[in-house]
């Protein structure tokens, strides 16, 4: 090739270089008019961007279907699995859990060691109220300083410790109070209105707390002597008088707080107590267990949608995160309704009973919780359309790979 060829060829390259460099100096002034307007109208652009999200997000007539079916979940259980329960008398509770069968006191007292037959046939130890002449002269009244709760401020009679101090007493034939002092349990004569009497459960004497609980690991880890039955058996009697009790108008103290019996007496007056707790805790539970079974049946529609199935990998995602605001908002709306309908209802019937305090807690849990992550998706999605906007296709690709 000739030098005048190769002068032609390098002027070609040169004039080619500056065509290009003319064509995107264009295109890049262009970019910049075209995000000049966009920035001079933001405000517009975003507006259109929030109604593109409300429509994306706006409930259709499916999502209306699981919203409605939601809250007749909510209802059903508010009035049918979970409303406050009418009390009722201690005979009337104890039968209902026990039925017909009969506890006659026949302790042949050996102290710490009553037999099988005993633990089976007797009364729980710690649910007497009656005392020997001796120990009120001793004690100036076992139960004195108990509070609402009397005979039941023991510690037989809490719904948490009583698993250990209920099974020990019945197992020892003894009785622990709140302050974990302990007194022995016999059968003795007891004098009644006219002169009659009876053989009935009495508080004899004081008893070790030490002693007891030692007892109770022998007959459970030597298993000597019936050991192994006696405790398998104050065991079920154990659960046996609290699922009683705790039906009882007297009730049962709030958990861990009979060793305060002055401070669980006045929450029982305020409603607080273990049956009350424990309705409060099965509305909470069944509540979020209705919004997450939603939540799921809402989570397979999505997956059994025909045009979700085709998008690409990134659409999928995005598409997905829209769903997800669906299905809080399906939740939320839901749970509010039944809410409110609740409150309504229970004021027209004046009647607290029907008040769903679990479901009145699980609602303003997603008051916080879903509004905040339906927030959180909306701030992303607008951020991915403004950027959309605003870079090219080159632009996007290296943010991805910085990304």
């Amino acid at each position: 090739m000739s030098k005048w060829d190769r002068i032609k060829q390098e002027k070609a390259k040169l004039e080619q270089t500056e065509t290009q460099l003319s064509s995107n100096t264009l295109r890049l002034g262009e970019r910049e008019r075209e995000r000049a307007i966009l920035y001079e109208n933001a405000e517009t652009v975003l507006d259109d961007l929030d109604e593109e999200f409300k429509q994306a997000t706006k409930l259709d007539g499916q999502d209306v279907a699981f919203l409605f079916f939601a809250t007749a979940l909510q209802c059903v259980r508010q009035y049918v699995l979970t409303n406050f329960e009418e009390r009722l008398s201690d005979k009337e509770a104890a039968k209902e859990v026990k039925g017909d069968k009969k506890e006659k006191s026949n302790r042949r007292h050996r102290y710490y060691q009553p037999s099988l037959e005993e633990v089976l046939t007797n009364p729980v130890p710690f649910d007497t109220n009656k005392q020997s002449e001796s120990i009120k002269e001793a004690t100036g009244g076992v139960f004195t300083g108990s509070g609402r709760f009397k005979h039941r401020s023991t510690l037989g009679h809490d719904p948490i410790l009583g698993w250990i101090f209920g099974t020990a007493n019945i197992a020892t034939s003894t009785l622990t109070r709140w302050d974990f002092q302990s007194f022995h349990v016999t059968t003795g004569a007891v004098k009644k209105k006219g002169g009659a009497v009876s053989m009935e459960d009495q508080i004899s004497k004081r008893a070790d707390t030490g002693l007891m609980l030692h007892h109770t690991k022998e007959k459970l880890l030597n298993r000597e002597k019936d050991g192994l039955k006696i405790i398998c058996a104050s065991i079920c009697k154990e659960w046996e008088h609290l699922r009683s009790d705790v039906k009882s108008t007297e009730g049962l103290p709030f958990p861990l707080t009979t060793m305060f019996p002055e401070l669980s007496g006045k929450l029982a007056e305020y409603g607080i107590d273990c049956q009350n707790f424990l309705t409060f805790g099965k509305q909470v539970g069944l509540s979020a267990a209705i919004n997450q079974l939603i939540a799921l049946l809402h989570g397979l529609v999505l997956h059994l949608d025909g045009q979700y199935r085709t998008m690409e990998r990134a659409e999928q995602e995005e598409y997905c995160r829209l769903h997800q605001v669906k299905t809080r908002k399906i939740l939320l709306y839901s749970n509010v309704l039944a809410t409110s309908s609740n409150i309504v209802v229970t004021a027209l019937a004046e009647d607290v009973k029907l008040l769903d305090l679990g479901g009145i807690a699980v609602t303003l849990w997603r008051l916080v919780s879903d509004t905040r992550m339906m927030s959180a998706i909306k701030r992303e999605f607008l951020k991915n359309r403004w950027a959309e906007l605003i870079l090219n296709d080159e632009e996007k690709m290296k943010m991805e790979e910085l990304i």
